[in-house]
C-alpha cells in the first residue's frame, strides 16, 4: 500500500467514529512513518513496508476501541509543549491552558511567588508554571504515586531539571508542608458525577482523576473545608470546573468565606470553566 492509499482508508473507516478523522491520520502516521503532513502529502505514492502499516492499522483499531489519540501516542501537546501521558493520568485539555494565563495574570507584579498545585496528574500545570513564572516556586501533589512518576518525568524531559518543582503525594493539601503558606493554591480536581458522565470517549482515563461523588462536588467541597481550617490568612484559590456547578459551588464558598470575591473564567467554547477566589483580608 502506498501513503496515499493509507490515508483513504484511514479517513474511511475512522469517519465512523472521530469527529476529526484526517487529523487522526495524519497524527498516527507520524507517530508510526516519522513523517509530518506535508511530508505525506509530498511522498503519497511512496510504498509503506508491510509492519509499518500493520503497527497503523492497530493504531486505528484502538481509535476505533474509543482510545484518546493522546494514549496511542504516548503524548500530548499543552501550552506548546508535550507531555508524556498514558492512562494513568488525564489528558491534558486545552481548556486548562487558561490555568497559566490566569495565573500569569494574578502574579504579573508580585515577586517569587508561592504556587501549589493539587492533583498534578502529567505535570502540565506545574512545569508549565515553573517555565512561564520562572521566578516562582512551585509545589506539587498527587494522590497517585504513578501519576506522580509521569509528572516528575516529564518535569526532567521538559526542562531538564529534576529540582525546579517540589513534589509530594498525598490527598488535597494534607500532602504539603505545614510550614510553608502558599499565594496561590490551584487545583483542577475529579469534578464529574459518575452517573452522568459515561461516554466511551472517558473510558481510558483513571476514574480517580474525573469523578467526584456528590453531583461531583465531594473534592472541591473537602479542599475548600481544609483551606479554611488550615490557614488564617487565606491564598488564593484558582480551580477548573463543570459549568453546571458555579451556582452551587459559589454558594457553597461564600458561605464558607464570607469575604471571598469570586471571578468566574470563561473557556473557549464560552462556557463558565474557572473559578478565582480571593479574600479581603
Amino acid at each position: 500500500m502506498t501513503i496515499k492509499e493509507i490515508i483513504q482508508q484511514s479517513n474511511t473507516t475512522l469517519q465512523s467514529l472521530s469527529p476529526t478523522p484526517e487529523l487522526d491520520t495524519y497524527i498516527i502516521i507520524e507517530y508510526v512513518l516519522g513523517v509530518n503532513k506535508l511530508e505525506a502529502i509530498m511522498h503519497q505514492d511512496d510504498i509503506v513496508p508491510t509492519r509499518e502499516i500493520e503497527a497503523i492499522q492497530e493504531c486505528i483499531q484502538e481509535r476505533l476501541n474509543h482510545k484518546p489519540i493522546a494514549y496511542i501516542i504516548g503524548h500530548k501537546e499543552f501550552y506548546g509543549r508535550d507531555f508524556v501521558v498514558n492512562n494513568e493520568v488525564l489528558i491534558p485539555r486545552p481548556e486548562t491552558e487558561a490555568i497559566i494565563d490566569i495565573t500569569k495574570t494574578v502574579f504579573e507584579n508580585i515577586i517569587n511567588p508561592i504556587i501549589w498545585e493539587i492533583g498534578t496528574g502529567s505535570g502540565c500545570i506545574a512545569v508549565t508554571l515553573a517555565l512561564e513564572i520562572p521566578n516562582s516556586d512551585i509545589y506539587a501533589s498527587d494522590i497517585s504515586p504513578r501519576a506522580l512518576q509521569i509528572a516528575q518525568n516529564n518535569a526532567i524531559l521538559i526542562t531538564s531539571k529534576q529540582s525546579l518543582i517540589k513534589w509530594f503525594e498525598g490527598d488535597l493539601i494534607d500532602a504539603f508542608p505545614q510550614d510553608i503558606i502558599p499565594n496561590l493554591i490551584i487545583a483542577n480536581l475529579p469534578y464529574l458525577d459518575q452517573n452522568q458522565y459515561t461516554d466511551d470517549s472517558l473510558l481510558y482515563e483513571p476514574d480517580l482523576a474525573l469523578y467526584s461523588n456528590n453531583n461531583g462536588l465531594e473534592h472541591y467541597i473537602r479542599l475548600i473545608q481544609n483551606i479554611k481550617s488550615r490557614f488564617i490568612v487565606y491564598p488564593k484559590i484558582l480551580i477548573e470546573i463543570n459549568p453546571e456547578q458555579v451556582s452551587p459551588l459559589q454558594d457553597f464558598i461564600q458561605n464558607i468565606f464570607v469575604s471571598s470575591h469570586i471571578t468566574i473564567y470563561k473557556d473557549l467554547q464560552g462556557l463558565d470553566r474557572h473559578m478565582l477566589i480571593e479574600f479581603n483580608q
